[in-house]
């Protein structure tokens, strides 16, 4: 089922918006449904050539010969958003009951520290606003 999101200015002129179609099943997915919808925002966000984007894949495997193998830094978010004037900003996507666990805690706060912004979302809807706020929208 899709709705218009009734939070949005439809107003003629620069910097209207056009109106924006949700997804009711957006706000019960799992997490990884909800950083697909991010990323698929990102890139069209990305093609227009307001910011670039990394997905950071961290994660897991096991080899063939049974080992079992960890990628990337712990606690490390989920995307790094690289926007105009040398901006960065760091995403870590939960889900409605998600919360960030130590290592990501820790990760949050060395960021903070260096001055960079970090975000836990929960929707596209988030990532939508923070990027109008940090002024790639504009």
């Amino acid at each position: 089922m899709v709705v218009l999101n009734p939070d949005r200015d439809f107003t003629a002129g620069r910097g209207a918006f056009r109106p924006k179609l949700l997804c009711l099943t957006e706000y019960f997915m799992k997490e990884s449904g909800i950083i697909n919808a991010i990323m698929s925002y990102l890139q069209y966000q990305e093609n227009l050539g307001r910011c670039l984007f990394q997905r950071n894949n961290s994660g897991a495997f096991i080899n063939p010969r049974g080992n079992f193998f960890k990628m990337g830094k712990r606690g490390s978010p989920d995307f790094y958003i690289f926007m105009p004037q040398g901006r960065t900003i760091h995403l870590e996507v939960k889900n409605e009951k998600g919360k960030q666990n130590i290592n990501q805690l820790d990760f949050e706060t060395k960021i903070k520290n260096l001055g960079h912004k970090y975000y836990v979302v929960r929707s596209v809807d988030e990532v939508e606003k923070i990027l109008f706020f940090a002024g790639s929208l504009n």
